[in-house]
């Protein structure tokens, strides 16, 4: 199965650089990346053009709408979402495509720290967990959470 990754972007210069390092940095490379230029008025492009990326625009404001037109201009089965300040571990790539190995499974995702808010190490673990793990209790599951989750695209 082939993955492609899609990151919607709006001004993320001081982030996107260590989001694309990480991602071309796999055990097992991406078979493609699209960033969705959501209107950037700053060097996030620029940056980004440094990696093997293609590159879409959406006019409309709205990450919602950075989202659709990525999931819109995949090419291949699966889709793997996450956000620019988004730093994946080096299995990510090869971890989404061995989670699709049951033809059932529509869609997967992943935790999440949240790190680099100005907060401490404590208060930084604890709104991770209140926004992972609570709402996992409270829903019954986890959610698709879009800083780190895949889909088939035939859900999409």
């Amino acid at each position: 199965m082939k993955l492609s990754v899609v990151i919607p972007a709006y001004n993320e210069e001081k982030l996107i650089g260590a989001c694309l390092k990480a991602l071309t940095h796999q055990t097992e490379p991406a078979d493609e990346i699209i960033i969705v230029d959501n209107n950037c008025t700053d060097n996030t492009l620029k940056i980004a053009k440094h990696y093997p990326v293609r590159i879409i625009h959406e006019k409309i404001q709205g990450i919602s709408y950075a989202r659709n037109a990525d999931f819109d201009a995949a090419k291949y089965e699966l889709i793997g979402r996450i956000d620019a300040d988004t730093i994946v571990g080096p299995t990510w790539v090869e971890t989404v495509k061995k989670s699709f190995s049951e033809p059932q499974i529509l869609a997967v995702t992943g935790s999440a720290y949240f790190r680099g808010l100005g907060w401490d190490k404590l208060t930084e673990r604890i709104h991770t967990f209140l926004f992972y793990d609570v709402l996992h209790v409270l829903h019954g599951h986890y959610l698709l959470f879009g800083s780190n989750m895949a889909i088939r695209k035939s859900a999409w």
